[in-house]
């Protein structure tokens, strides 16, 4: 998983819920440290442990914490430089999903 996504988290749980309960998420899913870098590469398998010890320290289920994170990711997404990016997807999870013509880069040429 991409390191943004556990930041997100992180955030998340921190701006939300209080640093105190992020220490206890962090500790319960063995994050070995305090920062994530956004680019790199995480095992799955750790994004899926904090958000299983944010669930048991927040007393959300998995389905409500995901759609609070979801909503909080759009913000945090934008903040970090990545709303004109997002733009370019279209307005809606529909006309996202119904691109008509592929998306290229120029370093795949």
């Amino acid at each position: 998983m991409e390191g943004l996504v556990n930041e997100a988290v992180q955030d998340f749980v921190t701006q939300h819920h209080g640093a105190d309960t992020w220490r206890s998420v962090r500790e319960t899913a063995g994050v070995p440290n305090p920062e994530f870098l956004p680019l790199r590469q995480y095992p799955d398998e750790l994004t899926f442990a904090m958000m299983g010890a944010a669930c048991e320290a927040t007393g959300r289920d998995a389905a409500t914490l995901v759609e609070e994170i979801a909503v909080f990711w759009v913000a945090f997404t934008a903040q970090r430089g990545y709303g004109p990016l997002l733009d370019q997807l279209g307005t809606t999870a529909r006309k996202r999903s119904r691109r008509s013509t592929p998306c290229t880069c120029a370093w795949r040429s």
